[in-house]
């Protein structure tokens, strides 16, 4: 029963209570005290028909109610309702027949009605999203929030309150493509794509993360895990731990290269970038990036600087590199506490008779005893010492911060040793080489100083006999 029915049927109830007074008796102070309380109840009734009605009137959105049958007769409508969607409700009864069925929009029809009754079977509210039809032909998409009550007289109705969520479906569609465009690039890009949800600590891969690697990555606890694990070189971690601990601490961007393990067991290079996400407050919430394979890149940047500062033939540093790099390291080395103590040392090596080696035994012979030369050099000296070819058959060794001469002329001999077991052919004598070194103080050497200091003694060497070292003697150069 409606409130207009209700208030009816109050109203008759009334009058007839007055009349029984009146007529059984006659008491006309009771009867103008039915009256005072008449009056009152109408004044009030119509207070709050105005309220309804404003009410009814001003709610954002239409209210219409219906009857539970297959088309969904419109019993009423708010002002709101026709307002919504543009029709007076003589357009309603003319076009739709006064059926809501008919004013959902075609496609939207049989999933509506479908959800409807399947929410009816768990209770008596409703709650559908669907799309209307306007008076301008265009259909605008609604949230339906209803409720299914008994109608007084034995049957069933729905009240529903109609808001317009177009503007919010255009917003989830648009979100919808973009997040889709974002999935079609991933799959086809050949890039990484990932998110660190720094609270959470877990980390999420695009698909490419499997194809390209060929296991699962780690996903869960990763700022205790990955410190720990094997899939980066165990060179390259530290500087992986600093790009998660920047950013874990906010700052903005990161990016560093790296190498990841695949399932063969090769590492590949790679390139992170790394954008972080703030909360509300300016809090570090997610990190997203790419992880970019830059392994063809890096090696071929390897070989080019293979190509200008390796020796082609015997794959130990050119001249040029080798004389920056001594330079370098003996203005930037640490000085010994002990200045006295503290010294550079230089070896210049030069095979003998190579030019015989050539022209009894090819050029091709020639290389190769050049090659053997630079591993025998290599194979002798520490890996903090370096090592280079100078000439055509002339190699130089510099020993950063020894101690004492003695050190040094154990290297020259480790070097005679291993020259020593080289043959052009197998029945050719092996080759000999001459040694030059230099042990000077390092507070007070340039390299220019000594490189000469060594080349001096070289040539002493070879002026005494060659196959074997001399040591430089700063006196015996002053006489």
């Amino acid at each position: 029963m409606n409130p207009e029915e209700q208030n009816e049927q109050d109203t008759l109830a009334f009058a007839r209570k007055l009349l029984a007074v009146y007529l059984e008796d006659q008491n006309l102070e009771e009867l103008s005290r039915h009256l005072r309380d008449y009056r009152n109840l109408r004044t009030e009734l119509s207070m709050r028909e105005r309220q309804l009605a404003n009410l009814t009137k001003n709610i954002p959105g239409g209210a219409h109610q219906c009857a539970n049958d297959p088309d969904m007769t419109l019993l009423s409508m708010s002002d709101g309702f026709l307002s919504m969607f543009g029709y007076t409700k003589e357009e309603v009864e003319e076009l739709f027949d006064g059926k809501f069925v008919n004013m959902v929009y075609p496609g939207d029809r049989a999933d509506m009605l479908k959800s409807t009754y399947a929410q009816l079977a768990a209770g008596p509210d409703l709650e559908l999203e669907y799309r209307v039809l306007c008076k301008n032909g265009q259909p605008i998409w609604v949230l339906d929030k209803g409720r299914l009550i008994d109608d007084g007289s034995g049957g069933q109705c729905f009240y529903c309150l109609l808001i317009d969520v177009t503007q919010r479906k255009q917003q989830e569609e648009e979100l919808r493509l973009s997040l889709e465009r974002h999935k079609i690039i991933s799959d086809q890009a050949t890039d990484i794509i990932f998110e660190w949800d720094i609270r959470k600590d877990t980390l999420k891969f695009s698909p490419n993360w499997k194809k390209r690697f060929d296991y699962e990555a780690i996903s869960r606890g990763i700022s205790g895990q990955i410190p720990l694990s094997s899939n980066i070189h165990p060179e390259d971690m530290p500087a992986f731990v600093k790009i998660m601990q920047d950013t874990a601490a906010g700052i903005p961007y990161s990016e560093t290269e790296f190498r990841i393990r695949s399932m063969t067991g090769r590492y590949y290079w790679c390139r992170i970038r790394a954008t972080t996400q703030y909360d509300a407050d300016g809090r570090p919430l997610k990190a997203v990036g790419v992880i970019v394979d830059i392994d063809e890149e890096k090696r071929q940047r390897q070989a080019l600087i293979m190509k200008t500062q390796y020796d082609a033939l015997t794959g130990i540093y050119n001249k040029a590199t080798i004389d920056l790099l001594v330079e370098r390291r003996m203005k930037s080395g640490s000085i010994a506490k002990d200045e006295d103590r503290g010294y550079h040392a230089l070896l210049i090596i030069d095979v003998d008779h190579f030019k015989g080696v050539n022209d009894q035994y090819g050029h091709l012979c020639g290389d190769f005893v050049l090659s053997e030369v630079a591993a025998a050099l290599k194979s002798s000296i520490r890996n903090s010492d370096l090592a280079g070819r100078v000439g055509g058959d002339e190699f130089l060794v510099y020993l950063p911060e020894v101690t004492d001469t003695q050190s040094v002329c154990h290297t020259a001999e480790r070097i005679l040793g291993a020259l020593g077991s080289i043959r052009p052919e197998p029945e050719a004598p092996p080759i000999t080489c001459s040694i030059g070194i230099a042990v000077l103080p390092q507070a007070r050497t340039c390299y220019q100083e000594l490189y000469q200091a060594a080349d001096n003694a070289l040539y002493q060497r070879k002026d005494g006999g060659r196959n074997g070292f001399t040591l430089f003697n700063p006196e015996a150069e002053d006489h």
